[in-house]
């Protein structure tokens, strides 16, 4: 079978202060160069910096465009935002995406973008949000649409809900951090009425407009995918790196969620290695001084920047 990668590389052509040891970034070509891919993988670069900044999430359309989430805003949310969808197309199918253009602008905190059913699906903490384009000429028909809203954003600026992938069964999932919950429903939800989630795995039904939480736990996800069998899988970005998600499971870490309280079990991690650092096996973030010394530098830009 033929394995294909996509890659969106950035790279930026700011050079870090002398007293700065960080290594200057590579440019988007040698950056593609410098990867080191499994036997059967080949990377090539089809959308760099200026035509896309900050891209957080990506999707196609059926015309095999990109659709991309440029969160500008990250780290830092804010009621109203400049964070945008753009969209990229390859036209003469050389691989690389010539033309590019704005479809909307000014979104708060976006983690997440899908498209469909006439418009583009955004997540974009409080609110999921849809955009509507019905006549399909890359411009909204109005303004966003908050299918529904409650989802949290003040304890955490990326271990929130995310999204998104359809699933075989024509319902939208997504990924929800652990430490920022929610308490989602359709705007104007009494609160009682609302569905909490901390953590796990969501979907919401497309024409139905329903909320359900599909599975329980992990910490960080962000990446739900389905294989052949349609069987649900998400890239845990703490702790272990991959799990395997079963409707109604109940996975770890418990971090002691009332929603997993009395389950039997705690569904463990499909993977068999942890994003620890050589040498420290008690770490859990990279926390090797290349990567505190990068941290600082990016830190360092988005202040500065802001």
């Amino acid at each position: 079978m033929r394995k294909i990668c996509l890659l969106v590389v950035l790279a930026s052509s700011i050079v870090a202060p002398a007293a700065d040891r960080t290594p200057a970034p590579l440019s988007p070509d040698d950056a593609v160069k410098a990867m080191v891919l499994p036997e059967g993988f080949k990377a090539t670069l089809v959308a760099c910096e200026p035509d896309i900044v900050q891209p957080v999430a990506y999707c196609f359309d059926d015309r095999g465009r990109l659709f991309v989430a440029e969160a500008y805003n990250y780290g830092f949310w804010q009621p109203h935002g400049k964070d945008r969808i753009v969209i990229l197309e390859d036209t003469d199918g050389d691989g690389r995406f010539e033309t590019r253009k704005v479809f909307y602008d000014g979104l708060n905190y976006v983690t997440g973008i899908e498209v469909g059913f006439g418009g583009v699906y955004v997540m974009s903490p409080p609110n999921l949000l849809f955009i509507p384009d019905r006549d399909g000429d890359d411009k909204p028909d109005s303004k966003p649409e908050v299918l529904f809203d409650g989802f949290g954003h003040k304890e955490s600026r990326h271990n929130m809900a995310n999204g998104f992938t359809w699933g075989p069964d024509g319902w939208l999932y997504g990924g929800h951090g652990r430490t920022t919950p929610s308490d989602v429903g359709r705007p104007g939800t009494p609160a009682n009425q609302r569905i909490h989630c901390d953590g796990g795995v969501y979907r919401i039904h497309p024409t139905r407009l329903v909320f359900e939480t599909f599975a329980d736990g992990t910490t960080n996800p962000w990446g739900v995918d389905f294989d052949d069998f349609g069987q649900c899988f998400v890239s845990n970005c703490v702790n272990p790196h991959l799990f395997h998600m079963i409707q109604g499971g109940h996975y770890e870490p418990w971090r002691n969620r009332v929603s997993s309280m009395y389950a039997y079990d705690r569904l463990p991690t499909c993977a068999d290695h942890r994003h620890y650092p050589p040498g420290k096996p008690n770490a859990m973030r990279g926390a090797t001084p290349e990567t505190l010394a990068l941290w600082q530098h990016l830190r360092f830009r988005l202040v500065r920047h802001r």
